[in-house]
């Protein structure tokens, strides 16, 4: 069984292990378990407090030991006065009994229980924890690894975003668990919460610690159970969106084509593994800007979710939403505002107004508004979205940011430039602190930014800030995608502002040609590129 440590991916802790009660040596600990029994009608402390030695020292939640896979785990674990394991399933315990249990082996100084340091509330010293794991027999570790694994995932909020401290604690718990149970999460098959930790990173993004953990994940489940299991190929699935959250699509899509093609093969073109990673592979086209791509690939899972799901399962809605997103890159807006439209109401009814996933549509339902003409709409949608985010998430989320940033270009189409630039000028500094300079999102900031100066007459900081999207663009993400076509016509019409038209005319001939090539001679942005260019070259010498 590979045992190793899977700690060095871990994120660095912001504070020690608390020196709260006193370490035991395995004699003086064996003592005071012979206490504990002894004053222990109901049998559950020893093997609570083995299952707690197994997690984290620095704590974990007081709601673990509400799960029901504990709770079954010590109605068939109690342990005699003398030590020894009475029969098992003789009765249910509730969770007042473990609590009662929990205060027992604090006042015996074998843990700390403080439910004022949730959601750290139960510690138990790492000297202590390591003296109790020694007590544990090979037959017993691996019911106590599931189950104190299964409590952990019943315990983990659908939405990270809502509580982020919980989140962490459950991802360091998971981490523990690993670190402390000679691999018995891995095999014989990989359990559940690896996954459910791993996805946490990504919904807190943590881009960086993802793909670590993601890499080690894939890994070492191929050495355990081989390059074609469905468990690498579900590790690398995962580490290839993670790829993507970092900005590294070009690795994603590498990684996401051979693991569907390997997913084909083994399950069919339907199966919904298969589904998953075709949806994942369109966004990271999509990505890449190859929207028409992508497109087929959605039409192709929403059809396949729609039959074996319905219309409105949560898997259906979100390919539904992403096939928007396309939709509204290859200019179908109308396209995109209908589905938006019976996503947003579908996820409204089903997960209530607030929810994550029905604010994420929302916003992309103002972004179709907006492109459409439909400003006043969108700036009332978009500004209830950051009310809700930044209550949810901070001022400084991710998703705050971005929904800020929408905002501003908003209410820079509808004339209110200053107030766009005020927003814009925030998120970009967010952005470069948080992503870098030449992140995606924080290049995209760096081009409306421009635009907003250049509106209010500050032309020159608006090409020197365009200047150096472009370059950093065409550097990133290649000189075809689509953003970096945007950024070239955008300057080509500073440089024009300007009458530098030479350079102007130069970029506009670019621009025509790739969307020609790219999105077809029809779409509406090649027809606005060949239109300025023609008023370009109608200009006399």
């Amino acid at each position: 069984m590979d045992g190793g440590s899977v700690a060095w991916w871990r994120q660095k802790r912001t504070k020690a292990s608390i020196d709260f009660e006193r370490p035991y040596g395995s004699q003086p600990l064996t003592s005071s378990l012979a206490a504990v029994r002894g004053t222990d009608p109901t049998g559950l402390a020893v093997p609570a407090l083995r299952l707690a030695a197994l997690l984290d020292p620095d704590g974990h939640p007081h709601a673990l030991w509400t799960q029901a896979p504990l709770l079954a785990y010590l109605a068939a674990h109690r342990t005699s006065p003398a030590g020894k394991d009475t029969a098992r399933g003789n009765s249910q315990v509730t969770a007042d009994q473990v609590h009662a249990t929990l205060r027992l082996l604090h006042r015996r100084a074998l843990l700390m229980c403080d439910p004022s340091a949730e959601p750290r509330g139960v510690r138990v010293h790492a000297s202590t924890a390591r003296a109790v794991r020694e007590t544990i027999s090979d037959t017993d570790l691996p019911r106590l690894t599931v189950a104190a694994a299964d409590a952990l995932l019943e315990a983990w909020p659908e939405a990270d975003q809502h509580q982020a401290q919980l989140a962490a604690v459950l991802r360091a718990n998971t981490f523990a668990l690993a670190d402390h149970t000679e691999g018995h999460l891995w095999f014989p098959e990989v359990h559940l919460v690896l996954y459910r930790a791993g996805q946490s990173l990504r919904n807190g993004e943590l881009a960086d610690a993802a793909v670590g953990y993601w890499q080690e994940m894939a890994s070492r489940i191929e050495r355990l159970h081989g390059s074609g299991h469905p468990d690498t190929l579900s590790a690398r699935n995962n580490l290839a969106v993670s790829y993507r959250q970092e900005g590294r699509t070009d690795r994603a899509v590498r990684l996401l084509e051979r693991v569907l093609a390997a997913r084909e093969g083994q399950l069919g073109p339907d199966h919904p593994d298969t589904l998953t990673t075709r949806a994942n592979l369109a966004v990271s086209y999509w990505q890449e800007g190859r929207v028409d791509e992508a497109i087929d690939l959605e039409e192709r899972v929403l059809a396949a979710r729609e039959g074996q799901l319905g219309s409105d399962h949560p898997d259906t809605l979100t390919t539904r939403a992403n096939l928007a997103v396309s939709y509204w890159q290859e200019g179908r807006v109308d396209e995109a505002i209908d589905l938006e439209e019976r996503v947003l109401a579908a996820r409204e009814e089903q997960l209530g107004s607030d929810h994550p996933d029905t604010l994420t549509t929302r916003a992309h339902l103002a972004l179709s508004y907006r492109r459409k003409g439909r400003a006043d709409e969108a700036v009332r949608l978009l500004e209830r979205v950051l009310a809700a985010r930044e209550e949810q998430l901070g001022p400084d989320h991710p998703d705050t940011l971005t929904t800020r940033a929408n905002l501003a270009v908003s209410y820079w189409q509808e004339g209110r430039v200053d107030e766009a630039i005020d927003l814009e000028e925030r998120v970009l500094a967010a952005r470069e602190e948080q992503l870098g300079s030449d992140h995606p999102d924080t290049l995209t900031t760096r081009a409306h930014l421009a635009l907003s100066y250049d509106d209010v007459g500050r032309v020159e900081e608006a090409i020197e800030t365009t200047e150096r999207v472009l370059a950093a663009r065409e550097r990133i993400l290649g000189v075809d995608h689509l953003d970096t076509i945007a950024t070239r016509a955008d300057l080509a019409g500073m440089y024009w502002q300007e009458a530098h038209f030479f350079n102007a005319t130069a970029l506009l001939i670019q621009v025509v040609a790739a969307r020609e090539r790219l999105l077809g001679a029809d779409h509406p942005d090649t027809l606005t590129a060949r239109g300025d260019l023609d008023e370009l070259l109608a200009i006399p010498d």
